[in-house]
């Protein structure tokens, strides 16, 4: 398959087929008067070029340039149904796991979000149309996918120099094994393979890195051996072959016996050369000199660099490292690090295990102007604590998040509010008020029923977005008007959805983030609200991306369970809410959850003591003596397209019916039989006669809820419309492996 290419020149009247390039008729002025094509239109007639005939195929390369230039661009139909387009590729997802013999297993999956290739290098996501990233890996129409390619050990240095960072440069790539660090702090280095057999020496010099060996080098590629893997120097290998070659006439991997008195005269060049080729002394050159922390806070600058310093005198002495390069030996376990004129001189390691994390925090999300994020203001707060520094002014601001949530003050609620709060609802209502005062965003992470959608509502002001699953749309907009009836509500949501730019809350759902970002993300919301927020759970997906991309005053996520399975899914959520607090992907993988998810306990008090500000969680048992005897929640369904047109039939025959009978005399029993055909369809499509489903969205929405309950409470009751729903529901539980008895109205033998 694929896609050819026409158009139009349309008018008020007609249309007219454009048979050559539109270049070439503006040139010509055969162009009516009143058209002028737009900048990207005459880019795309450039990129169309000879293909402009409607019945030849695009190729691939064409269509990625094309789409490019019609990202903004409305009036673009496909067979005749109106699509819109992105320039963002749709990439795969991209896994690492352990493969054999300590090896890797790169696997590649298709992007779910993908609804079929409708082109070479075009993939269709609900409406949009995208271009397919990474073909070389996934093929032009992801027919490479799904697939696995493994990597033995000894080629790990070529899967994390070469494979993995062009990967990494437009895909997240979900890591779930360590794989080794690289660091350019190892030279090369000569080593000499001998053995002696009688009068016979041989030789096998090679260059390796590290001692012991990291990685040798072999036909001009790296072979891993263990630990960290080196950043080549290509220029010091070529200066070490010269060497070998000038001065013993041997090449690093060839193997060469001497005899007799060849041998004797070998090891004693050999000796010679050693001596004047060896290592040089990179401890003795640094052993007197040591660099100290140079720090610099002011009106929200963070400057760090490393002075050097006479380790017996204490004189200052002339040059400088940089932070990251003082940090990076530091964090490798390297007692050295490189200054700017090429030598070498002692980190401050003492310094560094005390205060290298919280500098580590607050360097990686600082500005390129150099100015401290926000979301790492606490880290700035300790450090200036831990060093007896003047409390900056900037910090001030957020000293009741590092005090403690006693020391969170007290707001009003609105003036318009519609609720009696609890006293650990109006706990939340001061904590996401003193937030969004000072801009951070944060987690509402408590359990199901315990009241989030309330407490959000009291923060609400100004234009607010909510996100949230489709199920929940219309219980947004019914809490909403519930509880604070003054907000004008705008319900995203339909095929014939309208943004309405006068309403106070805009209620979508995740779907629509992907689809309709462009316009959601060109916005400037004051606030946006993610509810249920593990949909964003995995950074690789459009909705993920979407989210990241809101603009918004304040920003926060509603989840019962923000990890769910790994700790990547925590990032993700923090990467929307507190955009830097957590790091890049990968530094969070390597500092946090690798040793986390490997025991590490330290790691653990990290993450937490970084999240805790701004993680809101309270369980039922912590809040049980405020809650009333039951909690009275209803969640309404939307029927799929197919189940609302069987719905209606069924609605249509029994009105008919019914009134026809009624008329005539006839029993209400008739029409009670009628609205229990009416609530079975309402439920499952396979309870009406001539019907079949493997699912509904009730049942889905059961299960849903099931899901999320079992976690917080010890036993679920829940009652079903009729025995054949049941029976209906009944295998899906088998295949969710959820324990559970059934209690019908058949004869109790046969209940057992």
């Amino acid at each position: 398959g694929g896609l050819t290419l026409s158009r139009f020149i349309v008018s008020k009247k007609d249309r007219t087929r454009l048979i050559r390039p539109l270049f070439n008729l503006m040139v010509a002025k055969k162009l009516p008067r009143n058209l002028k094509p737009s900048k990207e239109e005459l880019a795309a007639d450039r990129i169309i070029g000879k293909f402009i005939h409607p019945a030849k195929l695009l190729p691939a390369e064409i269509l990625a340039n094309l789409l490019v230039e019609l990202k903004d661009i409305k009036n673009i139909f496909i067979n005749d149904q109106t699509f819109s387009v992105s320039s963002e590729p749709i990439l795969p997802i991209i896994e690492v796991e352990k493969g054999e013999a300590e090896g890797v297993l790169l696997n590649l999956y298709p992007n779910p979000d993908v609804d079929g290739i409708i082109a070479p290098g075009v993939a269709l996501c609900g409406k949009t149309v995208y271009p397919v990233g990474q073909r070389g890996i996934c093929g032009d129409s992801m027919e490479k996918l799904p697939r696995s390619i493994s990597y033995a050990h000894k080629d790990m240095a070529e899967f994390v120099c070469d494979v993995l960072p062009q990967l990494e440069e437009d895909n997240y790539v979900n890591l779930k094994v360590e794989i080794p660090e690289t660091t350019n702090y190892l030279d090369p280095e000569i080593k000499m393979n001998m053995s002696q057999a009688g009068g016979a020496v041989t030789v096998e010099p090679e260059i390796t890195y590290g001692d012991p060996p990291h990685v040798t080098i072999s036909k001009n590629r790296m072979v891993y051996i263990r630990d960290a893997i080196p950043i080549r120097k290509i220029e010091k290998e070529r200066k070490l072959e010269g060497r070998l070659r000038d001065d013993l006439n041997l090449r690093s991997g060839r193997k060469v016996t001497f005899t007799g008195k060849e041998a004797g005269m070998f090891v004693e060049k050999l000796q010679r050369w050693t001596d004047i080729y060896k290592h040089p002394g990179l401890v003795e050159s640094a052993s007197t000199r040591m660099l100290y922390p140079d720090l610099n806070i002011l009106d929200e600058i963070f400057e760090l660099s490393f002075v050097l310093k006479d380790r017996e005198t204490g004189e200052i002495l002339e040059g400088t490292a940089k932070a990251e390069d003082v940090l990076g030996a530091w964090q490798e376990g390297i007692g050295v690090a490189t200054m700017s004129d090429g030598s070498f001189a002692q980190i401050p390691e003492k310094w560094l295990n005390q205060h290298g994390h919280l500098i580590q925090d607050i360097l990686d999300a600082r500005n390129d102007d150099k100015k401290v994020a926000t979301a790492t203001l606490p880290a700035l707060a300790k450090l200036c604590d831990d060093l007896d520094l003047d409390i900056q002014p900037f910090t001030k601001k957020i000293r009741p998040l590092i005090d403690g949530f006693e020391s969170i003050p007290e707001t009003p609620l609105p003036d318009d509010i519609k609720a009696t709060l609890r006293d650990y609802q109006k706990r939340g209502v001061d904590w996401l008020n003193f937030l969004k005062s000072i801009s951070l965003g944060g987690i509402l992470a408590d359990d199901m029923g315990l009241g989030k959608t309330l407490q959000a509502l009291c923060i609400v002001e100004g234009k607010t977005l909510v996100i949230c699953p489709t199920s929940v749309i219309h219980n947004w907009a019914s809490e909403t008007e519930k509880f604070r009836p003054s907000l004008k509500v705008c319900q995203f949501h339909g095929p014939n959805r309208e943004l309405d730019e006068d309403a106070d809350i805009v209620i979508t759902n995740y779907a629509l983030l992907r689809i309709e970002r462009s316009l959601l993300t060109s916005k400037k919301w004051d606030m946006v609200i993610m509810d249920e927020a593990q949909n964003i759970k995995n950074p690789s997906s459009q909705a993920a991306r979407a989210a990241y991309s809101l603009k918004a005053e304040f920003k926060l996520a509603l989840s019962g369970t923000p990890v769910e399975n790994r700790l990547e899914d925590l990032w993700s959520i923090f990467n929307f809410a507190n955009p830097g607090l957590l790091g890049t992907y990968r530094n969070f993988q390597k500092r946090l959850a690798f040793p986390i998810n490997s025991g590490n306990q330290e790691a653990s008090a990290i993450l937490k003591k970084k999240i805790t500000p701004f993680v809101l969680r309270r369980k039922k048992s912590e809040v049980e003596l405020e809650l009333p005897p039951r909690t009275d929640l209803r969640i309404e369904c939307e029927l799929t397209e197919s189940e609302r047109e069987i719905y209606s039939a069924v609605k249509a025959t029994a009105s008919s019916q019914v009134l026809d009978a009624l008329k005539q005399g006839g029993s209400v029993m008739n029409a009670l039989e009628h609205l229990l055909r009416l609530r079975q369809a309402s439920c499952h499509p396979s309870l009406v006669p001539g019907h079949s489903a493997e699912t509904s969205s009730k049942t889905e929405m059961l299960l849903k809820e099931l899901r999320l309950t079992i976690e917080t409470v010890i036993k679920h009751l829940s009652f079903l419309n009729g025995q054949d729903f049941w029976i209906s529901f009944n295998s899906i539980l088998k295949n969710q492996i959820l324990d559970f008895f059934v209690l019908t109205a058949v004869p109790q033998t046969a209940r057992k």
